[in-house]
């Protein structure tokens, strides 16, 4: 009888950590960082005319690759559909459009989040302080709106406005309120294929996405393992 449930702990033991090590590897792949020079709060609001843009330019270490999974924007006012754009950049500073989204449900007084990838595999690379790696812009389909949150307090020199191929840095008035989530591409890791653009479009001021996923993968593990342990119990009865 003893042997008997040393086995059956035995092999629960075996099925919690074949359980945990999948779902910590799910939670390290799946969780991106959010790269921002925004403190949160909008201390004053922009806006720009058709076709002009209003955006950020990201930085990443020097030589490191990301791949960017959702870009957001802060939406102050005057909640009008507009474009949502990625340009890339390269060690020459030649900016290339990698990612356009027509975003027509727009809240107020909130973030509006765009998923880009999966299904869609952007990647952008660091090359040091300067050329930037990555903008993420508004460009704008009718004139004065949306009213994008700007950041006051503190001054980090990312923002900029203006029209494609002239843009003009307006890092002195603040900090544009648009952030990208971004995941560091590592030494053979597998990359998503390529698929046409068809990203989901998240509102409000909460986002199911890879990073929340990450912190649920605990909780999805614990009931799996409940669930195995349920069946074997129920085997061993019967």
């Amino acid at each position: 009888m003893r042997s008997g449930l040393m086995h059956f702990a035995s092999k629960v033991c075996f099925v919690v950590i074949i359980f945990m090590l999948l779902f910590s590897i799910t939670a390290e792949v799946s969780a991106g960082t959010w790269l921002k020079y925004d403190d949160g709060a909008a201390d004053w609001r922009l806006s720009n005319v058709s076709p002009q843009h209003l955006g950020v330019f990201f930085d990443l270490p020097n030589g490191e690759s990301h791949q960017i999974l959702t870009i957001s924007y802060y939406i102050y006012a005057s909640p009008v559909a507009f474009r949502a754009h990625i340009y890339s950049n390269d060690a020459n500073n030649v900016l290339t459009d990698v990612f356009s989204f027509d975003v027509t449900s727009v809240p107020t007084g909130s973030w509006i989040y765009v998923g880009v990838s999966p299904p869609n595999s952007i990647h952008v690379k660091g090359y040091g302080s300067y050329p930037h790696s990555f903008f993420v812009t508004v460009e704008y389909l009718s004139n004065n709106g949306p009213e994008i949150g700007m950041d006051t307090t503190s001054l980090y020199d990312h923002s900029f406005a203006g029209p494609l191929g002239g843009w003009a840095n307006i890092g002195t008035l603040g900090n544009v309120m648009i952030r990208a989530e971004t995941q560091k591409i590592t030494l053979g890791s597998k990359r998503p294929p390529s698929e046409p653009p068809t990203p989901p479009q998240h509102v409000g001021g909460e986002l199911y996405s890879a990073n929340k996923l990450a912190l649920l993968s605990p909780y999805l593990a614990l009931i799996s393992v409940v669930a195995v342990a349920a069946v074997l119990v129920k085997r061993r009865r019967t």
